[in-house]
């Protein structure tokens, strides 16, 4: 059960005691001794663990801080989605969504509101692209009094549209991957990055998974137990105690005569 959580391995010594070692890690079983495991909140790191995320500890190691230590298994597997898997996906998505707002905002607080006021921002001003998909909201102004998005770029002018439809062209430019990449291609290539990473995980699970059952077919082949085979030794051992009584019944009958 452990090892489906973490790679280790086992072995008995001497005296009949279990060792139980976490690769990369240390001891986690020593005889009558073993260690034990924590997890607290921290700060971000340069390996992909975002602000706030757990970090694992344990007193089998001289270092405490195991997390990226730990390989195989839920545990491993769970860190490494979490820390490289997902922390690069949302970063790509925090791209997005600051390049979104900062592109918006450009254009839209040029433009004349209904109310005939200008420099409004359509979202609220983000202090970097860390988390910004998090924190990309509208303004105040927008939230409060929708007649402050600005569409005009000149006051008084019905039917002037300029600033919307200059909005609208945002979708065909190229503003994502240092001017590589539209960011319709940015959030497509990270869909399709996702259905990649979930195929592929999918795939190696059923493979997984087959060999797992190829070895617990030979294990059974090897240490289980085949009702028939059994039953014909038990047919072969009746037949030999049946065959052995006869011989005594006989011999007690030679010497009676």
């Amino acid at each position: 059960k452990l090892s489906t959580y973490m790679d280790l391995t086992m072995h008995k010594d001497k005296h009949g005691n279990y060792n139980v070692d976490v690769r990369g890690v240390g001891p986690l079983v020593t005889g009558a001794e073993s260690q034990k495991f924590s997890v607290e909140r921290s700060k971000a790191d340069e390996n992909g663990k975002v602000e706030g995320a757990f970090d694992l500890k344990t007193s089998a190691s001289a270092k405490g801080n195991v997390t990226h230590q730990l390989k195989g298994g839920k545990l491993g597997a769970l860190i490494e989605v979490r820390d490289h898997t997902l922390s690069t996906i949302q970063a790509r998505l925090d791209d997005l969504a600051y390049t979104l707002s900062t592109s918006v905002n450009q254009i839209h607080e040029q433009g004349i509101s209904r109310t005939g006021f200008t420099g409004i921002s359509f979202f609220k001003q983000l202090a970097g692209k860390e988390r910004a998909a998090e924190f990309i909201s509208l303004s105040d102004a927008v939230q409060d009094n929708v007649n402050n998005i600005a569409t005009a770029a000149q006051p008084d002018s019905p039917g002037d549209a300029r600033i919307a439809i200059a909005i609208s062209g945002l979708q065909g430019q190229k503003l994502m991957n240092e001017g590589r990449a539209t960011m319709d291609d940015w959030y497509n290539s990270i869909v399709a990055d996702v259905g990649v990473a979930s195929s592929k995980n999918r795939f190696t699970l059923n493979q997984q998974q087959d060999i797992m059952t190829q070895l617990i077919k030979v294990r059974d082949q090897i240490s289980g137990v085949s009702i028939d085979e059994e039953t014909a030794n038990l047919m072969q051992f009746q037949h030999a105690f049946d065959a052995s009584a006869k011989v005594i019944q006989i011999a007690d009958e030679c010497l009676k005569t």
